[in-house]
């Protein structure tokens, strides 16, 4: 890898993985962002020549070593999977105490057999199966080989590149059971291997190499690309006596990869700012010096692993004391901040999770906003601290062309019109020469449909009146209104008030509460009416609920004026002609409301 100013070799930064959508951050019970990784192995024939077995069989251990406890590593051999029936690929072992075991199994593996196609779609297949849920775990394809493949029934012509093509075409379109895309990496070694573009805007990296002794380096690169970390330069590595080493970093890290290379140095302690120790969290030793009576002196090492991923290891100045005198020549420190980009989306205005952009439509407008964080806490890292040729970009790829693009440290695109077309959109922060950290997320609008609200009316419990005297406590009459979305009762009762209901009462002075209730339904309940006249008849009140875009319902309920009746007292009293003069006696009246007799006459009904 080639190296970068003194300032970025200082910092040390390569972006952790960008994690998911609606400001997602990595697991809470692991900082670490896992990899699924498949690599088809090839142990034919050509491979197990002296010079390309030995060093293909130690990068092999060496990218082992590389890899996390927590990540899953699955190895698919060529051989096998032509030979064996229904050949599963073998699990490696990462843990702590099965990593050495796992190592010694592909050190001792040597085979000789064809180049099947057969072997990718039985590597893949596993890689597909393997279930995880969190949307930041990466999932990757590595394929090893130094020939072309056997024609089988997976691959009509093997020798024509354009139709290999056309398969890892199709494996990169592949949805993982996290709902990401694969990344696929093809590495072919020596001159006879089938050579593919390289076409990293879809996930797909091709290396290749001549000569045997550059299979270590090639596939040390591959596994920095995988592993997401940065290597340190010699000129950042010193030297504080003949066994420790002093590096730096000005940001915090998840862990701290060693490779020790053509020597057989351990290490005995790790701290960092003179005071804290890093925990030894793995230890794997490499071997490949001696295979069929031929010496290779420089493929022996150690692989070690700083810091357990589940606690940050401070910025600041570290020191690595070895058993032994250790030369920087020999020693690669690899790191991995705890940083983190965090995204954050708006469709229309409204925040929502990356899993929504599925139910996004044609002509929605979304907003796309970045921000790097120290992993796992709410400190934003200021950008400025970054080196100054670092690139922030956001894409939006349409039928796999970019139709917009946004660039610089603020990272926002604000209101992108969306089409009902197949749509990418790419968040990335590139540091030069490094592999560019992104965040990808695929989805189809669908096509628009229009909203069509429309809106009914009912009465609870059937009750439609009310006396006029029993308006102002009533709690019995209640009118309801219920909203619906081209055919779809709405239910969620922010849904329904982002509509902005209103009522309307006639005749004027009648009025009510109104709520939105939590089932989404819209409710009035009648709590005032004005005074009417004595000889009124019943009075209909009409009221009407009504949404933003004017659709409305209507509805009547009666209130019941009081029925008044004057009665005659009957008595037997009577009086002659003669006695109308100085008479005291007469008739008399009651006067009944809704047929209750009243004890007092009501002021509106004096005469």
């Amino acid at each position: 890898m080639r190296r970068l100013m003194a300032r970025l070799l200082t910092l040390a930064v390569l972006l952790v993985t960008l994690t998911g959508i609606g400001s997602v951050t990595a697991n809470a019970e692991s900082l670490y962002i896992r990899k699924i990784v498949s690599v088809v192995y090839d142990d034919s024939g050509s491979m197990t020549s002296e010079d390309k077995w030995a060093y293909a069989n130690y990068a092999m251990q060496t990218f082992c070593g590389m890899l996390n406890s927590q990540d899953q590593l699955y190895v698919t051999y060529m051989k096998s999977a032509k030979s064996v029936p229904d050949y599963e690929p073998e699990k490696i072992d990462l843990s702590a105490s099965g990593i050495q075991k796992s190592i010694d199994g592909i050190k001792n593996h040597s085979e000789q057999g064809p180049t099947p196609y057969k072997a990718v779609k039985i590597a893949f297949d596993k890689l597909k199966s393997v279930q995880d849920s969190n949307a930041n775990t990466q999932y990757w394809l590595i394929i090893l080989t130094d020939g072309t493949f056997d024609r089988d029934e997976y691959i009509h012509n093997p020798d024509k590149p354009d139709e290999l093509m056309d398969y890892f075409d199709g494996y990169v379109n592949e949805v993982m059971p996290n709902g990401t895309n694969p990344q696929i990496t093809y590495f072919a070694i020596g001159g006879s291997a089938l050579k593919v573009p390289s076409q990293e805007d879809k996930g797909l990296y091709t290396y290749s190499c001549t000569g045997a002794s550059e299979i270590v380096e090639t596939m040390s690169d591959i596994a920095d690309r995988v592993s997401g970390r940065t290597r340190l330069d010699k000129n950042d590595m010193k030297l504080l006596d003949e066994k420790t080493v002093q590096i730096s970093s000005a940001i915090p890290l998840l862990n701290i990869a060693v490779l020790s290379q053509e020597t057989d140095s351990k290490i005995v302690s790790a701290n960092y700012s003179n005071e804290t120790d890093i925990p030894i969290s793995r230890y794997a030793s490499l071997d490949f010096h001696e295979y069929k009576g031929h010496i290779h002196d420089e493929l022996i090492g150690n692989a070690y692993l700083l810091g357990d991923s589940q606690n940050v290891i401070g910025s600041g100045t570290y020191e690595i004391t070895f058993d032994k005198a250790v030369s920087l020549d020999d020693l690669v420190f690899l790191f991995e901040p705890a940083l983190e980009m965090r995204v954050t989306l708006h469709v229309n205005g409204e925040k929502i999770d990356n899993s929504e952009l599925k139910n996004t439509h044609e002509g929605d407008k979304i907003s796309v906003s970045c921000g790097i964080y120290e992993m796992n806490t709410d400190n934003e890292i200021d950008s400025d601290l970054l080196p100054e040729n670092t690139s922030y970009d956001i894409y939006i790829y349409e039928d796999g062309n970019i139709s917009e693009h946004v660039s610089g440290k603020d990272m926002e695109l604000k209101d992108y019109e969306l089409k009902n077309i197949e749509t990418k959109l790419v968040a990335s922060a590139q540091i030069e020469n490094f592999n560019p950290i992104e965040y990808t997320k695929k989805f189809t609008p669908d096509k628009y449909v229009p909203k069509v609200y429309t809106m009914s009316a009912e009465f609870d419990n059937g009750v439609r009146s009310i006396k006029y005297d029993d308006v102002t406590s009533n709690s019995n009459l209640k009118l309801r209104f219920t909203v619906s979305l081209n055919g779809e009762t709405i239910t969620n009762p922010e849904t329904v008030k982002a509509l902005s209901p209103k009522i309307e009462v006639l005749p004027d002075g009648n009025s009510g509460d109104m709520n939105v209730e939590s089932d989404g339904t819209i409710t009035y309940t009648p709590k005032k009416t004005p005074s009417v006249s004595s000889n009124a008849d019943n009075v209909n009140v009409k009221v009407t609920c009504t949404i933003s875009d004017g659709t409305s319902a209507t509805e009547s309920y009666t209130i019941l004026m009081a029925d008044y009746a004057v009665h005659a007292n009957q008595n037997d009293l009577s009086i002659r002609k003669n006695e109308f003069y100085g008479n005291e006696t007469g008739v008399s009246f009651y006067i009944t409301k809704d047929g209750v007799k009243l004890n007092r006459l009501p002021r509106k009904l004096l005469f």
